[in-house]
């Protein structure tokens, strides 16, 4: 009985032994599957020009960017499906510019999350401009605008209600950026003649070209600036006020340059020269021009009477 006891146990070993080997094999079988699919797709890149049908075949076939839309990379700025953000990246998102000037790249028919990926400064359009700002992503020098949200629901006329602003940023690793070398500043098209800013998140830094209030974003913790802000003494009535954001970088020696500061979409700020202000959002104050201010406080009562003279 012991010797068939050991014999059945050495079978189980043996037997698990083998199972453990046909998954490692299989393992390695599908790892291989997925390097040899994703192959084709970096040989093409390596060369420096390419035909209409050649741009037709990446988007179509190579890419799945029509047909693959439920097994997307998880990196962001990732166009050729290698699950990495490097310099093919942006090559991949010339020859979809390419594609469309073309005709033979049916941008409506990409996947949206793709889409998505495609129009970085999220303007609801695919240009150059999306290219360059990923060029700048994979050279390091800016990062990902994953959020960005207005909300003027409180901007009422005659209030002090607040515009809340905030901007959500990742790194190119997807990790939040390094809050020393990054920062997002604000342009809010309301005149300084018009009122003065009050914040409770983010604060006043100067005043724009155009006469519009400036403000440092106040950075929230894990990638995300705020500011909230509203008009002394109040909002007026019937005004469209757009909001521009601006991300800004710097190097490990807490140098900026050009390359390192990007408008949503256009600022008259300092020192963004021979750009123009462009709002990313607007918003209108709502409600009449009635002033509704804090009542005043009660008059002060009247001085009690000297007390009278003791009788003599």
């Amino acid at each position: 009985a012991g010797l068939a006891s050991v014999t059945v146990s050495r079978r189980l070993t043996e037997v698990e032994a083998a199972a453990a080997e046909e998954r490692r094999t299989a393992a390695l079988a599908a790892s291989a599957a997925r390097n040899a699919a994703r192959a084709p797709r970096r040989r093409r890149l390596q060369s420096s020009s390419y035909t209409a049908e050649q741009i037709q075949a990446l988007v179509e076939e190579d890419w799945g960017m029509y047909s693959d839309c439920g097994s997307e990379s998880a990196q962001l700025g990732d166009l050729d499906g290698d699950d990495k953000l490097q310099s093919t990246d942006v090559l991949s998102g010339l020859l979809v510019l390419s594609g469309i000037s073309l005709g033979v790249v049916d941008y409506s028919r990409i996947c949206p999350v793709i889409q998505s990926r495609l129009d970085l400064n999220m303007d609801g359009d695919f240009n150059l401009a999306d290219v360059n700002y990923l060029l700048l992503i994979v050279s390091r020098k800016l990062h990902f605008v994953t959020a960005a949200d207005v909300d003027g629901s409180s901007v009422v006329a005659g209030t002090q209600g607040d515009l809340f602003i905030e901007v959500t940023l990742r790194a190119s690793s997807g990790d939040t950026p390094t809050p020393e070398q990054t920062g997002v500043r604000a342009e809010i098209g309301y005149s300084h003649n018009e009122g003065t800013p009050v914040y409770s998140a983010g604060s006043a830094e100067s005043v724009s070209a155009n006469n519009y209030w400036v403000a440092q974003m106040e950075d929230m913790g894990n990638g995300t600036y705020r500011v909230q802000v509203h008009a002394d003494p109040y909002w007026s009535s019937g005004r469209l006020i757009g909001v521009a954001f601006m991300v800004e970088t710097t190097d490990s020696n807490l140098e900026s340059a050009n390359d390192r500061r990007l408008a949503f979409y256009g600022t008259s700020a300092s020192p963004y020269e021979g750009s123009v202000f462009t709002a990313y959002r607007s918003v209108t104050v709502t409600g009449s021009s009635t002033v509704f201010l804090p009542p005043s406080p009660p008059p002060s009562p009247p001085p009690s009477p000297p007390p009278s003279p003791p009788p003599s």
